[in-house]
């Protein structure tokens, strides 16, 4: 897939309106394309800002003057007259709604800039979006093992860090496999873990320490668990009760520590 044929696909893509084979078809060809990417994740900061920014109900004044304003040709009782009403509505009514889109999205953003929101916060969204990305695609690996031995050499050339790879079958937690994915602007490894039937992305990256050691944050009905570990961030995210992905954060912390 091209560039050209990439971008009418964008907004479908993020709002998981794609079939399995374009989706995967837009995620591979963003792997190699920083514009592309760019521009995916530019579209998944404004979804992900309209969905966490405050919701402003509109003063009864100005909902009154907008029902008065678009109901005024009908309450005349007159029909329309070619080149008169109708040409006046088709002039200004495009321009009204693109003045309320816009102002949408100025709330929108305010409300976020207002609420304060940290970097980490911005991350944990991109993070759920990628693990909710992995499901709704069909595309949860690209390596498909048990076997740490496996998983961790497949990383090899195409990222530049090697992940460490632990061993969680005995606790509960095996291990399903890897993959490449693309999370707040950065390339990370994804490591998947299950348990029962409930799939655990783990998700790494080179980082610089400063993390909170397991913090956790829960949203649009997943929980996430984040920390650094010798230089690498460690995001875990998944619909299991937050208490067993806790035990599965530390037992995994614990397992990868040098």
């Amino acid at each position: 897939m091209t560039c050209d044929g990439v971008e009418p696909l964008v907004d479908a893509y993020v709002d998981g309106e794609l079939d399995v084979e374009k989706a995967l078809a837009v995620e591979a060809h963003a792997v190699g394309c920083a514009t592309c990417a760019a521009r995916l994740e530019g579209t998944r900061t404004l979804a992900r800002t309209m969905k966490t920014a405050p919701y402003f109900r509109a003063p009864a004044a100005l909902a009154q003057r907008v029902r008065a304003t678009t109901s005024a040709a009908s309450a005349t009782g007159q029909p329309l007259r070619p080149g008169t009403t109708r040409r006046r509505q088709n002039l200004w009514w495009p321009w009204l709604m693109a003045v309320a889109s816009a102002a949408v999205v100025v709330l929108a953003v305010g409300g976020l800039l207002s609420r304060g929101a940290s970097p980490d916060e911005v991350t944990m969204q991109a993070v759920i979006d990628g693990h909710v990305r992995s499901l709704m695609a069909e595309h949860l690996t690209d390596v498909v093992s048990s076997d740490r031995h496996t998983v961790k050499p497949w990383f090899a050339g195409r990222i530049d860090f090697s992940p460490t790879v632990a061993d969680l079958e005995s606790e509960g937690f095996p291990l399903i496999g890897g993959r490449l994915d693309y999370i707040d602007h950065r390339a990370a490894a994804a490591l998947i873990y299950k348990r029962r039937e409930h799939v655990i992305n783990v998700f790494v990256w080179p980082a610089s320490d400063g993390l909170p050691t397991h913090a956790t944050r829960s949203g649009r009905g997943y929980h996430v668990v984040y920390w650094t570990n010798d230089g690498v961030a460690i995001w875990v995210v998944s619909d299991l009760a937050l208490d067993e992905l806790d035990v599965f954060a530390l037992k995994l912390d614990a397992a990868t520590r040098h």
